[in-house]
């Protein structure tokens, strides 16, 4: 293991490999401390090893025996959108039950379930509520579905506070009294595996096609989620991968003709797939990603292009109060926060995130609606959001999510204390974090050694995600000519010798820090394809000016 410089973005580079390797394949698994049959294995729990999972069941068997209206719930992120449509899908052709969905606004509706969706939902006649990606911690909402004569199901898989929910069944992998093998499920993941249980039980000889039928959709839940990369969620995007070259779901077939590809892979839904789903639910509405994902094959090319356009308003907005917070914001803070009350709430995460990337630090962004200052915050590796969160949690009206994505709201009266408590917490917990990311790079990879042969033995390892991340390699001593791509010169590709592209996207400012100067490279492989023919690509992750 070799500690080299700072690259040109300010992370540590750590080189786990120094020397040509002479069997890649064997070299990637053994640096990610897995055998080669992890690479087949399949993975796939008993779905009854759930927390409550027979009371959901049985309450759904009910509902579907006395044709009751089901009415699903659910979060407006892309593993909600997803969940839902694996959900309402599997509801509504395998069972043939009365169900319809019940869409959040991110601005009007905030996070969870509220009392008054309970009083919109019970006016439908719905007699039973099902969550799918929140509920968890939605007490009082919960408590008054049963005033209205309405049942619960909660299916989730955020952290479980220490009272639950008093419902009908709370099935989430992350209860404290659950017996399911694998807690890092997504919420769609655990959809997924509702599905399982429910397929058992009526129709048990086709339990294997049906989840198959909706693998594609569950599996984009668990890539946009960044779920880790092992165990059932590995079995689910493998799957959900192979299932999208033949998905009974148009929507995956012409996105998969909109990217010239012939098969849909992670990558794919995490940089195309995931922002286009997301940008309905931060821009317009979620109801316009779900019906692109449920769209028939004559409208699902429509819905996308629309969302399409919809995306670029989102990247728009994104960039220019990125702009305004990189002027507002105290860099030498413990945790960095930027308040606008004119900011949109769909793109407060989006700014977090990228102040998070800049600075290596937790950030906290707010907007003002309806007395409530509302955030989103983003946290580098190593730091936990809830924990934050929980310690300032008296100065707080609402929070949740993940240890490294996380919301809150705030009473606008509180705001000043709440800062301050956010900051001191950040503080006291993480006062001694080393705050400088590593990017880790695998081996020293020699370009000559490079065809498709070296990019197959790489394909074959895939998905990658988190925990079973995408190789990284070197490249050493690089001083080629460096050409600006793009209309405004937002790529760089450096002419090297043979008929290897390297590539740098979205990083053309550096083109003139970087020209005549001799650089390592920090690159993965890709394959490209024109026109049916399939080549190696460098794409460059991160430099190392080595003068």
């Amino acid at each position: 293991m070799e500690d080299l410089s700072k690259t040109i973005k300010g992370k540590r580079v750590e080189l786990l490999h120094n020397t040509h390797p002479e069997d890649l394949t064997e070299l990637l698994l053994s640096l990610r401390k897995v055998e080669r049959d992890f690479l087949t294995t399949e993975v796939i729990h008993n779905p009854l090893l759930l927390p409550d999972i027979q009371h959901a069941m049985e309450r759904i068997a009910r509902a579907r025996e006395k044709w009751e209206r089901v009415m699903i719930f659910w979060d407006y992120d892309v593993d909600g959108i997803s969940s839902t449509a694996a959900l309402f899908l599997f509801l509504r052709d395998e069972l043939g039950m009365d169900v319809s969905y019940r869409l959040p606004h991110r601005v009007h509706d905030g996070y969870g379930i509220k009392s008054y969706h309970m009083d919109e939902i019970a006016k439908t006649g719905t007699k039973l509520i099902i969550t799918v990606d929140c509920g968890t911690k939605d007490r009082e909402p919960i408590e008054h579905a049963h005033t209205l004569w309405m049942d619960v199901i909660v299916t989730d898989h955020h952290s479980c506070p220490d009272v639950l929910p008093n419902c009908i069944a709370l099935v989430n992998p992350r209860r404290n009294d659950s017996l399911y093998p694998f807690p890092a499920l997504s919420g769609s993941g655990v959809v997924w595996k509702v599905i399982h249980a429910l397929s058992d039980f009526f129709f048990l000889e086709k339990t294997d096609s049906i989840l198959q039928k909706y693998v594609d959709i569950v599996s984009l839940g668990t890539v946009a989620d960044c779920m880790p990369m092992q165990d059932e969620n590995r079995t689910i995007v493998r799957r959900g991968i192979l299932q999208s070259q033949q998905s009974h779901h148009p929507f995956f077939q012409t996105f998969s003709g909109a990217l010239n590809r012939p098969i849909l892979t992670e990558e794919d839904i995490g940089f195309f797939v995931w922002p286009l789903l997301n940008a309905g639910g931060r821009i317009t509405t979620p109801h316009q990603s779900l019906s692109t994902l449920l769209a028939s094959s004559l409208d699902s090319f429509s819905r996308i292009q629309e969302l399409i356009a919809v995306n670029e308003i989102r990247k728009g907005k994104s960039r220019d109060a990125y702009e305004k917070a990189l002027e507002m914001i105290d860099s030498s803070s413990s945790i960095l926060t930027y308040i606008d009350p004119d900011l949109e709430h769909g793109i407060l995460g989006l700014v977090a995130a990228k102040i998070t990337e800049l600075y290596h630090k937790p950030s906290a962004i707010f907007t003002l609606h309806d007395g409530y200052f509302v955030g989103s915050l983003r946290a580098p590796p190593g730091i936990d959001l809830v924990q934050i969160l929980e310690k300032s949690r008296d100065h707080l009206a609402r929070f949740g999510w993940h240890a490294w994505a996380a919301g809150c709201s705030i009473a606008e009266s509180d705001i000043d204390s709440a800062l301050v408590s956010l900051r001191n917490s950040t503080h006291e917990l993480y006062s001694g974090h080393d705050s400088i990311p590593t990017i880790t790079v695998d081996t020293l990879l020699d370009p000559s050694y490079i065809d498709l042969h070296t990019l197959r033995d790489i394909e074959i390892l895939r998905p990658f995600g988190m925990w079973f991340s995408a190789p990284l390699f070197l490249l050493s001593g690089i001083s080629a000519p460096i050409v600006s791509l793009g209309q405004s010169g937002e790529h760089i590709r450096w002419d090297y010798p043979g008929k290897l592209e390297i590539l740098w996207f979205r990083f053309g400012e550096y083109q003139e820090r970087l020209t005549g100067k001799t650089v390592s490279l920090i690159w993965t492989l890709k394959a490209h394809t024109w026109r049916d023919v399939i080549t190696p690509q460098f794409h460059v992750m991160d430099v190392i000016c080595d003068d």
